[in-house]
């Protein structure tokens, strides 16, 4: 958590958007810390943004929270989106195109109020990451865009917020901001999560890292899912960092 106070005190507080491929939207947690709400804005062929709807969450907000979050999530079929209250530890679930809220997941076990939740979408699940209980846990993506936890949550490491699945849905990323380091996992056509070899330390491998410290704070990855990179949250001075994934982990970095 020292290490994320830190962050704060030198990177501006801002809200999670999401970028909607190919239709044409915005879609704006503003993590407002009484009645929560996202906004959904047009963008024009000039790259103008018009405002088209203000939608309630039915939760709150944490006021700001880690910048690298994604606190929210787009459907790639564009039939859902999700919005993530982490000051009331849940979240909030969108039809499309009516854009009427269906519901609001919570579970006891599960709290994001911390660092916020994070949200990625894997084929017929949502992965999310709780940094307040630090843990991933699978919900079920349902037919009206509801979502019901899968088994039990799995327990990490960190105080996690920052989740990226690949395009196909099969592999998922979570990285540890405060410890340095990365884990990937496979996900199952039921929705378990198995570790893809061990995690990625990066002052192991990297040997600035391991003199100055690495904080991977928010990733991204490859369309076929191999080359994934990190910003690197360093006092030493902002950089990024990179591996490449294979079915034995991380290599690479």
């Amino acid at each position: 958590m020292r290490r994320i106070t830190v962050i704060f005190a030198v990177v501006a507080l801002f809200t999670t958007v999401s970028f909607a491929q190919n239709s044409g939207h915005l879609l704006i947690n503003n993590d407002n810390l009484t009645a929560n709400s996202a906004d959904i804005d047009t963008v024009s062929s000039t790259g103008a943004l018009k405002l088209l709807k203000t939608v309630s969450t039915g939760g709150t907000g944490l006021g700001g929270g880690y910048f690298a979050a994604p606190r929210n999530a787009i459907a790639q079929n564009f039939k859902c989106f999700w919005v993530a209250d982490a000051g009331s530890s849940d979240i909030a679930s969108f039809e499309i195109p009516s854009l009427k809220k269906t519901g609001n997941f919570t579970n006891a076990a599960l709290n994001g109020g911390a660092l916020g939740v994070g949200l990625t979408e894997a084929g017929t699940y949502l992965v999310t990451a709780w940094s307040g209980s630090s843990n991933l846990a699978v919900l079920k993506i349902n037919s009206d865009c509801t979502l019901t936890l899968v088994g039990s949550p799995l327990s990490q490491p960190d105080q996690i917020a920052d989740v990226t699945a690949t395009a196909n849905g099969k592999e998922v990323v979570v990285s540890y901001p405060n410890i340095g380091g990365a884990q990937a996992f496979s996900v199952s056509s039921s929705g378990a999560l198995t570790a893809i070899g061990p995690e990625l330390v990066f002052g192991n491998v990297i040997s600035t890292c391991s003199t100055f410290g690495c904080f991977p704070t928010a990733e991204d990855v490859t369309t076929d899912g191999t080359f994934w990179v990190w910003g690197n949250a360093s006092l030493s001075g902002p950089s990024t960092l990179s591996a490449k994934l294979g079915t034995s982990g991380f290599t690479g970095a």
